[in-house]
């Protein structure tokens, strides 16, 4: 009978999990970096979640250990499930806290367990943060999830025997609470942790979708507007008499460029397409300013088929031209080079140094948060996150006066950098 009471407290984390994914907390409560607030919200959820756990228990206490036992001196419930999520989202400060609350309420509620209780609460919070340390590179590892919310309820058990008395009674509730709540509390732990991650799942492909669509955009309009049509065609104008085929060459270059921009549907396309694309950019900024601008690309020839996201590479060349190059009176030379990582055989390293101008470490830590330099960096770095999570990005280091090195990961499917 105890199964299924509890079974019918954890329909309530089900649909407490529905709701948190339905409102979200505020869409930043899925993300990897919690700000203060965010935290706040998760402890006053999870904390109320806990509560409520405490008040839809499963009583065992005057029919199954001892008839002087009132109501809830020993009570079967779903408490520790809120405290370890609140762990495995939030950290150990946001576990401890929940932890906190709920075991407080529950201590107040009295019995021979209530301590013990109290003190398990605390914890499972710490636990659930551990387990999410012990995970964090399989990002919601359902497996993971599910052992550590067995060794929280087991350390609960363990904590009863030891702070509740008298010792014997506390034995009897053990023998009867410990498999049905370490099994329930442990599933229902990883049923909200799964919804969460397909809801964390779904707002990625969301926000991709939103942030190419905001890039092929973005870059349409940047590439097209009047003054950048201008100073090619301006360019293209004084070459005519001067050098009619280098203004012919230039022609074509312009075409490809918007003829790339136009036909690019897909999220991907092969390295080959987009070094293509980044010639007849920068042949035509190299129209304009000669010598002050080199390009060189070193990416081996059988790198060429692999598929990348596309305006991933131009963007970043394009921002170390006007940003790096172009302020520095001699100009400068930027290197484009790819490469299998050496601690992953199965990403690729891109990177693209330049030796311009550099940043200063203010501009450095800040450079990302910027939305002032159309797709740039930040949309850059925003699209990789997404499509391959929190762990990849874009890395910038920077010396002022010295240049700019941003380089970045990309994993490659199916093995086919080893037959590279």
């Amino acid at each position: 009978m105890i199964y299924v009471q509890l079974l019918e407290s954890m329909s309530l984390i089900a649909l407490s999990a529905y709701v948190y994914n339905q409102i979200h907390l505020s869409k930043s409560l899925i993300k990897e970096d919690l700000k203060f607030t965010d935290k706040l919200i998760l402890i006053v959820f999870f904390g109320v979640l806990g509560i409520i756990g405490n008040y839809t228990a499963v009583n065992v206490g005057t029919k199954n250990i001892n008839h002087n036992i009132e109501f809830h001196d020993a009570i079967a419930n779903t408490r520790p499930i809120a405290a370890i999520i609140a762990g495995y989202i939030g950290g150990p400060v946001v576990g401890v806290v929940v932890g906190l609350v709920a075991g407080v309420n529950r201590y107040f509620l009295g019995g021979f367990t209530a301590l013990a209780c109290a003190i398990a609460t605390v914890a499972e919070g710490l636990i659930g943060s551990i387990t999410r340390k012990i995970s964090i590179d399989d990002d919601y590892n359902l497996k993971k999830v599910f052992t550590g919310a067995i060794i929280a309820e087991m350390v609960q058990m363990i904590v009863i025997l030891i702070f509740s008395r008298p010792f014997y009674e506390a034995v009897n509730l053990v023998k009867l609470i410990a498999l049905p709540m370490i099994l329930i509390n442990s599933f229902g732990t990883m049923i909200f942790i799964n919804i969460i991650k397909n809801a964390k799942k779904q707002y990625r492909i969301n926000e991709l979708e939103k942030e190419a669509a905001t890039a092929k955009f973005v870059a349409l309009s940047a590439q097209i507007e009047p003054h950048f049509l201008f100073n090619a065609l301006n360019t293209i104008a004084s070459l005519c008499r001067t050098n009619p085929l280098k203004s012919r060459e230039l022609i074509i270059d312009l075409s490809n460029y918007f003829r790339q921009t136009l036909i690019r549907k897909q999220d991907f396309t092969s390295l080959k397409n987009e070094i293509e694309f980044i010639k007849s950019y920068f042949s035509i900024e190299k129209a304009r300013f000669g010598s002050r601008l080199t390009l060189i690309i070193d990416i081996p020839e059988n790198f060429m088929e692999v598929k990348i996201p596309v305006f991933v590479l131009q963007p970043i060349i394009e921002n170390a031209i006007k940003h790096g190059i172009l302020p520095k009176v001699d100009g400068g030379i930027i290197i484009l080079n790819a490469c299998i990582s050496k601690n992953n055989k199965d990403e690729m390293l891109f990177y693209i140094e330049d030796t311009g101008v550099g940043m200063d470490a203010i501009k450095l830590e800040n450079i990302l948060k910027d939305s002032s330099k159309g797709i740039g960096l930040k949309n850059v770095n925003q699209r990789l996150k997404l499509l391959y999570g929190e762990n990849y990005g874009i890395d910038i280091k920077s010396l002022l006066g010295k240049g700019t090195k941003i380089s970045f990961n990309i994993p490659v499917k199916g093995g086919i950098l080893n037959e590279l």
